[in-house]
């Protein structure tokens, strides 16, 4: 094309004129249909794996033929069908169990990494030496309260107002707000169970000397309701 030459005309309000359609002869190259799965097994490494993974989820036969690379459902339609057609319903991170008598208990698996570490910990504590520690806590508010109230409490309830059932009480709470304290690790499983109740072990006076008893779901009881079991285990001991 030569410079200031008139290659087309633009006229205002005119028919359009439909293109005429160009038939590329016999000498054109044919077009290859590639099936949509057939480039996978061509993968390797990672890719191979990941495109793998993707066929066993989507129940596919691996490798793939080419029938069923041709028949293989679009799972991304499908899935954005199921999205709209209704709302998936999230699954607990975690199985609960539990009875109707007692509260729920929460399962955590352990991983690899915290199973080693524990393993590790756990040879530590029984092969070094170990030194019994004492923690000091400030009681003087729970003894001012029971000086106050002792009494009062003695002819209210039919109960002494003793320094147990505080520090019972005081430990619940503590283990309520920090559960990870209140749990324990299931070797069978290799899991952490988290208990959602406190049960504390109180010692219990006896003629056989100091004997060990079980006060269950402290993290619902009151100080009353705690000075009334251990008088009960008391008089049972």
């Amino acid at each position: 094309v030569e410079a200031g030459s008139v290659i087309a005309k633009i006229e205002v309000g005119g028919d359009v004129a439909a293109a005429p359609i160009v038939n590329p002869g016999p000498a054109a190259e044919a077009v290859k249909v590639v099936p949509p799965m057939a480039h996978v097994t061509q993968l390797t490494g990672l890719r191979a794996a990941f495109a793998k993974l993707a066929a066993e989820r989507a129940g596919l036969p691996w490798p793939p033929t080419a029938t069923t690379a041709v028949e293989a459902p679009d799972t991304h339609d499908a899935a954005r069908a199921t999205a709209t057609s209704s709302p998936a319903t999230p699954s607990p991170a975690t199985p609960v169990v539990g009875t109707d008598e007692r509260p729920m208990e929460r399962r955590v698996p352990l991983s690899r990494v915290r199973q080693h570490v524990m393993q590790r910990l756990k040879d530590t504590q029984n092969t070094a030496a170990l030194l019994t520690t004492f923690q000091e806590a400030d009681m003087s508010t729970a003894i001012a309260l029971q000086s106050k109230y002792r009494d009062l409490f003695q002819k209210k309830h039919g109960a002494p107002l003793g320094m147990l059932s505080l520090f019972a009480k005081a430990s619940a709470n503590a283990l309520a707000e920090v559960p990870a304290i209140n749990a324990v690790i299931d070797d069978a499983t290799s899991e952490i169970v988290y208990r959602d109740y406190v049960d504390l072990s109180v010692p219990i006076p006896s003629p056989r000397g100091p004997v060990s008893c079980v006060l269950q779901n402290v993290e619902s009881m009151s100080v009353r309701d705690i000075e009334l079991k251990l008088q009960d285990l008391n008089s049972k001991a």
